[in-house]
């Protein structure tokens, strides 16, 4: 074969590769008038609402077929031979999902400085910034979340230090922010066995629930906490960010369930008023959830708008999708009164206590069953799969995503975790069907 014959497979291959490649090209010359542009190119301007024929364009302006974000940047790398990325990704036009990086190459003659083309490539960046911009989101819910709540908060960093300390630690331990800052976590637990599980726990980046221990407090003494421990999400290079603490005051739980035995005779005297009326006795215990702790009555808040969603998703009709939600608002009972440990407990405590006020049994059943597992190993009475109340399933569903979201992670990512318990925890069509709630951003 000739060299010329060589060459001209050479620039079909290159042609076909460049045609391919999943990033917009377009070849402008000295006079700004393309001369090529990539299927790539054409699909972008499509997807844009713009219909393009690249035949059609060959010879024409780039100045004309462009946005002025795109144009100027391409003109002054024309007259100053330097090559132009785009700090921000933009659209073809206004209005347009598609958001699209720009950068531009220009070709250079070996004796001058002045270009001779320019080369425009266009990256589609559009799901790393809507993910970006969720990721903002819930940068911004799990701020509102350490600031307002009334839980200890400490974050500490691979190694145990601590790293940050929200208001609540400060005015329930005695210690400012700068006086913990750096310090180990183990300083301030007073069980010794206790402190080096923890850190064994923080060093292998571990998971512990309803830990119960002593953390000392500015001036002596000790405050009993019920510790849960888990990972924060890995960051963009996969690297471990640190270990958030979240602790419990047992005394103030000791002292509202003094004042719950109080409260209680007030709401049967409600219930007795209304006469049995279930919404108002749903009406009482959800004002008593709500005064003796708010947070715990927000995260029910959160559970009540998931579960509503799925079950609504489910086809349920209106008398079980209300049974749902008012299931998911008293599920979180058990958590305030009794502060009981493993979490199983609290569904079960729950149920006992609103089964006391007379209420309908699915209602109870959901709350009672929302902790088992779905391949029967969960707790209190073993159920599996389909023996497993509908209710407490959605509930199971909708919990575990609100507890995921509490811990930092994105809802993409907090999906992500239900999906990996799918069929061992979880019920596996429900969360396909939270998913699927979530692409038609139908979640809140």
């Amino acid at each position: 074969m000739s060299a010329e014959g060589e060459r001209g497979i050479w620039r079909k291959l290159t042609r076909e590769i460049l045609e391919q490649v999943p990033v917009g090209i377009i070849l402008v010359d000295d006079q700004m008038r393309v001369r090529f542009l990539n299927k790539t190119t054409e699909r972008f301007a499509l997807a844009s609402g713009l219909n393009l024929n690249g035949e059609e364009l060959l010879g024409r302006d780039f100045g004309e077929l462009s946005p002025k974000s795109w144009s100027e940047p391409v003109r002054r790398c024309m007259k100053n031979g330097k090559r132009y990325e785009a700090q921000e990704a933009t659209p073809i036009q206004k209005g347009s999902d598609l958001l699209l990086q720009l950068t531009v190459s220009p070709i250079l003659p070996s004796d001058g400085e002045k270009a001779i083309a320019a080369v425009i490539t266009l990256l589609d960046v559009s799901e790393a910034e809507h993910r970006m911009a969720q990721m903002a989101k819930d940068a911004r819910r799990f701020d509102h979340v350490w600031t307002s709540s009334c839980e200890l908060m400490i974050l500490v960093d691979e190694r145990g230090r601590i790293v940050d300390y929200n208001m609540a630690a400060e005015e329930t331990l005695g210690f400012f922010k700068e006086q913990v800052l750096g310090n180990s976590l183990e300083d301030y637990i007073d069980v010794a066995k206790d402190a080096q599980f923890l850190s064994k726990t923080i060093e292998e980046g571990g998971y512990v629930s309803n830990f119960e221990t002593q953390l000392l407090k500015r001036g002596g003494g000790t405050l009993d906490v019920n510790l849960t421990l888990a990972s924060m999400p890995k960051n963009e290079r996969g690297e471990e960010t640190g270990t958030l603490a979240i602790g419990r005051d047992m005394s103030k739980v000791a002292r509202l369930k003094n004042e719950l035995e109080e409260l209680t005779g007030e709401i049967g005297d409600v219930q007795r008023d209304l006469n049995g009326s279930r919404s108002g006795v749903i009406d009482g215990l959800s004002l008593l959830m709500e005064k003796i702790d708010g947070n715990v009555y927000d995260r029910s808040q959160q559970i009540v708008r998931v579960a509503r969603a799925l079950a609504l998703f489910e086809g349920m009709d209106d008398e079980a999708v209300q049974m749902i939600e008012e299931a998911a608002l008293l599920s979180e009972l058990g958590r305030i009164v009794y502060g009981v440990s493993p979490e199983e407990e609290h569904a079960e405590s729950a149920s006992e206590l609103i089964l006391t006020f007379g209420l309908a049994k699915p209602i109870v059943e959901a709350v009672r069953h929302h902790e088992e597992w779905y391949d029967g190993s969960g707790a209190p009475d073993g159920l599996e799969e389909e023996l497993i109340p509908l209710g407490a399933r959605v509930l199971a569903v909708a919990e575990a995503l609100v507890s995921s979201r509490e811990l930092g992670n994105p809802t993409e990512k907090a999906l992500e975790s239900l999906d990996a318990v799918k069929g061992v925890r979880l019920d596996p069509k429900l969360v396909e069907h939270l998913i699927e709630l979530y692409r038609m951003d139908e979640l809140l």
